[in-house]
């Protein structure tokens, strides 16, 4: 059985009332850690006796010597009982003592947040602020083309418009030959075209792009619904994008005959057909 651990209390001290709480506490749990370690001595003075402590062998005990060690161990029980009970009056006087009211404790463990709020009203729109520096100046397109055919011709089904004639102003870079175009600088290009046909004809056309035809960009021209005295107008405007190299070409689809181009229309004279390239992004 080990012995208390007692701290050393020296009386030469000065304490608070709190403090004095907390020291009659400590000798209470200290009394209370006496009567077990005197609780644990009886029994193992039992074991003792009976030859069941670990480490330690005697005489064979007698009846006589059993029913001596059980007395003693009652007797012993006894007092400690009573002194328990001290012990128990000696806490409640403590802890219904007057002054333990007034004593704060250490401070709670924080509870958990409350729940949010309802929200508040929208406050007043506050004044314009001043208007930002004026951006950089964006950049103009550089490469852009515009091509026509300047002559009436028949055209047969499955060719290709014969465009022969560059716009002094294009940018450098565009190669006009065999009626096709070639594209300096890839891109996003924007491409428009236009076909004007004989009266009462219907002819279809599209862009192609190295022989291949670009979706979205075929249209029909018809005298129904095109210029005022009945020449039909074929008009697509689309975009794609273009690699340097690429030949661009405006190409008749299908039909089984020859159709008339002309360069005449609501008593205009004008290019029969034409071509339109404008790179508008890279």
């Amino acid at each position: 059985m080990s012995q208390a651990n007692i701290p050393n209390i020296t009386p030469l001290f000065t304490i608070t009332q709190s403090q004095v709480v907390n020291l009659l506490l400590a000798s209470i749990a200290l009394e209370e850690l006496g009567l077990s370690h005197i609780i644990n001595a009886e029994a193992e003075k039992l074991q003792y006796v009976l030859g069941t402590l670990p480490g330690l062998t005697g005489p064979p005990a007698t009846i006589s010597d059993l029913l001596n060690v059980n007395s003693s161990v009652v007797n012993t029980l006894r007092e400690i009982t009573k002194k328990d009970i001290l012990l128990n009056n000696k806490l409640n006087s403590v802890l219904t003592a007057s002054f333990i009211d007034s004593l704060t404790g250490p401070t709670g463990a924080t509870g958990l947040p409350g729940g949010t709020g309802a929200t508040g009203a929208i406050g007043v729109t506050g004044a314009t602020g001043a208007t930002g520096i004026t951006g950089a100046t964006g950049t103009v397109s550089s490469v852009f083309g515009n091509f026509w055919l300047s002559s009436a011709i028949d055209i047969s089904p499955n060719t290709i418009v014969p465009l022969n004639v560059s716009n002094a102003d294009n940018s450098l870079g565009f190669l006009l030959a065999g009626g096709q175009v070639t594209v300096p600088a890839s891109g996003i290009y924007l491409i428009s075209y236009r076909v004007t046909a004989a009266q009462e004809s219907e002819v279809s056309f599209i862009i192609r792009r190295n022989g291949t035809n670009i979706t979205g960009s075929a249209g029909t021209s018809s005298s129904a619904d095109s210029a005022v005295d009945g020449n039909a107008f074929g008009m697509v405007t689309s975009f794609t994008r273009l690699a340097a190299g690429d030949i661009v070409d405006i190409f008749r689809t299908g039909g089984i005959a020859d159709q008339f181009l002309q360069s005449f229309a609501d008593g205009t004279t004008t290019v029969t057909g034409f071509l339109t390239l404008v790179k508008i992004a890279d």
